[in-house]
């Protein structure tokens, strides 16, 4: 892509709200990945949708990281104040967890999970808010434990203090119940559908609340269940309590104080629990309504994005690098309903500055693993960014001197049937100009020596190197240099000094005056050669 489209590209993305979802936009790109793929290509990391139907029962019986994540995301939300926009799904839970409207281990649990993200994925620290991740975390319990599957926004704040309390306890009355919902912004009736709801799953903990449940098996972090699936979602927990078989300790626990289930669900005569007994689709349609407005509410001076949909083609951990003279396309695109593996993808690229390029086709690769086994859209195939008949070479090698401008993908079924997926004619734009060159930079004790091959015949205001922790708060200007041969002539190499630095980092540069469009990230080991000794420098 041309330089020019980059920097057009990039002020738009930064002046205005897009309705549409393009790739590359590192924040919904990241976004779109948590919420659809059960697998990370290039990165051994847990996701969502892989941890959401996991069991904790080291941590107690009947526990499960889906009743644990619906909750937090609940209790976070529960502060909203609906007449002065305050409080909502922000994650202040971080800061509240002390508090006895907030008992038990589920929200440490959750949010040390949901944190451990950040620590293994420097682009989930750098663009998704701890409280998108909670929102995600009720979005994934749902869908992937037969739950119903919630349109999902993005741009959740994080709060920096507490909000006020207001979580609702068991031994509250219905009008306090009442009144505590309807400050959240929810009316008589939905309490009984948006406890029934959550209540689908898990169950009481004796370490929470020691006056409504015995431990269980001699734990007290076990939970004793609110119905007879706690580990699945399902109209159980209704059709339970009317036929009498209801083991839910908030209907029928020795502290009948701490009965608020029962005083709930039956405040209107039993006619929102017998509805939601009566159909479990309907339970389910309800549940998804209104968990999808519980993690929608949110302070009010907070905006969120349009709705993340799954994107028809995206690449994934793209890398465009300088390599011995050549340039090495690596990554991964993923296809979506290309679902057996009959179907072949060819990548198509233009050449810099989008110049036509009619060999520049190149048949990708498919192992038999690389797939997201996603519930709502099935099998998610990945194809390498290297050659079918030749997946030894490692990335789709290109010349230089054509460079690449955009991609687009040719996706063909076994029966002939044919698509293009380019983003409706947009492709999906590669910045050429700058890129790491890593046989040429090298690790030493003294420091790291980062090249960067920078495009013959562009004028570039300046040549960076990011680095320091996952949003990469510092920058080393590169300098031109002559004494580092590239194995070609399109470019020239220019060298920055990280000392000490062992962290991933980026490169990219600045032309006239705006910076480059690029997420490729390169971790610290990624030399082409180390150095026992400060000579690298």
């Amino acid at each position: 892509m041309s330089t020019r489209a980059l920097l057009a590209l990039a002020t738009a993305a930064s002046s205005v709200r897009a309705a549409v979802h393009i790739w590359p936009n590192p924040h919904l790109d990241t976004l779109e990945f948590l919420r659809f793929d059960t697998i990370n290509m290039g990165n051994s990391i847990p996701t969502f949708a892989s941890e959401s139907r996991t069991t904790n029962d080291a941590d107690g019986k009947n526990r499960n990281n889906a009743a644990d994540w619906i909750r937090t995301a609940y209790h976070d939300m529960a502060t909203y104040n609906i007449e002065d926009g305050t409080g909502g799904l922000d994650a202040s839970i971080q800061f509240e967890m002390d508090r006895d409207e907030n008992p038990g281990d589920g929200f440490a649990n959750t949010i040390t999970f949901f944190q451990s993200l950040y620590a293994t994925d420097d682009d989930v620290a750098q663009y998704v808010s701890l409280a998108d991740l909670i929102a995600l975390g009720l979005v994934s319990a749902l869908e992937m434990n037969d739950g119903p599957s919630l349109p999902f926004r993005g741009g959740r704040v994080d709060a920096t203090e507490a909000n006020a309390p207001g979580v609702p306890n068991p031994t509250q009355s219905v009008e306090e119940h009442t009144a505590s919902f309807a400050r959240q912004g929810f009316n008589a009736t939905e309490m009984i559908e948006l406890i029934a709801c959550g209540h689908s799953f898990g169950g009481v903990q004796n370490a929470a609340f020691p006056l409504v449940v015995d431990k269980v098996d001699g734990s007290a972090q076990g939970n004793v269940p609110f119905d007879s699936t706690p580990l699945h979602f399902d109209n159980n927990i209704a059709t339970e309590f009317l036929d009498g078989t209801t083991q839910n300790p908030l209907v029928v626990s020795k502290n009948v104080s701490a009965l608020s289930d029962a005083r709930i669900f039956a405040s209107d005569g039993n006619v929102t629990i017998s509805a939601l007994a009566n159909s479990a689709t309907l339970f389910k349609e309800r549940c998804g309504v209104l968990m999808e407005r519980l993690i929608n509410t949110v302070p009010r001076d907070v905006e969120l994005t349009d709705v993340i949909d799954i994107l028809p083609a995206k690449p994934h951990n793209i890398a465009l690098t300088l390599t011995k003279g050549k340039l090495a396309l690596n990554g991964f695109v993923r296809i979506k309903d290309a679902s057996d593996r009959g179907y072949t993808v060819t990548l198509k690229y233009t050449g810099h500055d989008d110049a036509a390029c009619a060999k520049c086709s190149v048949a990708l690769y498919l192992e038999p693993d690389e797939k997201s086994e996603n519930v709502v859209y099935g099998p998610l195939y990945f194809w390498q960014l290297m050659p079918a008949a030749d997946p030894n070479a490692g990335a789709v090698l290109i010349d230089p001197a054509t460079g690449i401008g955009r991609m687009s993908f040719t996706v063909a079924s076994s029966n002939g049937n044919t698509r293009t997926e380019d983003q409706g004619g947009l492709g999906f734009p590669l910045q050429d100009t700058v890129v790491y060159a890593p046989d040429v930079s090298c690790q030493g004790s003294g420091g790291s020596r980062v090249v960067v091959a920078v495009r013959a015949g562009v004028a570039v205001d300046r040549v960076l190197v990011k680095y320091g922790g996952a949003k990469l708060p510092n920058s080393i200007d590169a300098v031109k240099t002559t004494n580092v041969s590239l194995g070609t002539t399109a470019y020239e190499a220019w060298t920055a000094i990280l000392p000490g630095y062992t962290g991933s980092f980026k490169v990219t540069g600045v032309v006239n005056g705006t910076e480059l469009v690029d997420s490729a990230r390169f971790p610290w080991d990624m030399f082409g050669r180390a150095s026992g000794s400060s000579s690298c420098v």
